[in-house]
Order: structure tokens, then C-alpha cells, then sequence
């Protein structure tokens, strides 16, 4: 599935790196880390427990650092409509519907093709 999702963006993807990937009957722990064209990373953390809890974050930044977005599932905005899913801007946090790898990487490549 990742490999597969790697090749779909690989003209966009210049190194990746998978710092952890086990993966048993029914739960997974993914941390990895995509650097783009532009110069945008992407770190990922996305685990799915035993129980059927979820667990996320795909946090993108600039080259220098900077946030460009973070989506992530952590219960800490409860006032947002999608709670506890929402993003991260530089300057708010916003509702999300509950983000995948899939999602978050082809919204990096609009941004890496308007570059």
C-alpha cells in the first residue's frame, strides 16, 4: 500500500524514509518522512490500535521549516465540528474530515505543481 502510494507520486518525490513500519492482524504503526520537489516535508505518524482507535498526524513544512499545514486527530481543539480531526495552518486551526496518507499527499502535489 505505501510503496504503491510512493510510485503514484514518485515525478514529485525527490527521498523518503520509513522510520517504522510493523504492521499485525489488525493494527499498524507508520512514522515516515517525504521530502517533495519544492522542498516540502512531509512527516507522518499513523498508528491504528488493536481496538480500532486511530491515531495521526501528517505534518508539512517549508524547506526552512516553517508550517505549511498539520493534520492530526490529538482531542485537544474540542470547540472545532469535527472533533477531535482538524488542521493546523500557520496562522488557525480548521476543521478536517479524518485525513490518510492518500489525501495528504495529493494536496502536496497541487501545492508542489503550483510552485
Amino acid at each position: 500500500m505505501i510503496a504503491a502510494l510512493l510510485e503514484a507520486h514518485s515525478r514529485i518525490i525527490t527521498s523518503w524514509h520509513v522510520q517504522m513500519l510493523d504492521v499485525e492482524l489488525h493494527r499498524y504503526r507508520l512514522v515516515l518522512e517525504i521530502e517533495f520537489l519544492s522542498g516540502l516535508r512531509l512527516f507522518v505518524k499513523d498508528y491504528l490500535f488493536e481496538d480500532g482507535r486511530r491515531k495521526y498526524s501528517y505534518h508539512c513544512q517549508d524547506s526552512a521549516g516553517n508550517l505549511v499545514f498539520r493534520y492530526d486527530n490529538a482531542p485537544h481543539w474540542v470547540g472545532i465540528s469535527t472533533f477531535p480531526h482538524h488542521k493546523h495552518l500557520p496562522d488557525s486551526v480548521i476543521a478536517s474530515s479524518p485525513m490518510t496518507l492518500e489525501k495528504v499527499c495529493a494536496e502536496i502535489a497541487i501545492l508542489v505543481q503550483a510552485a
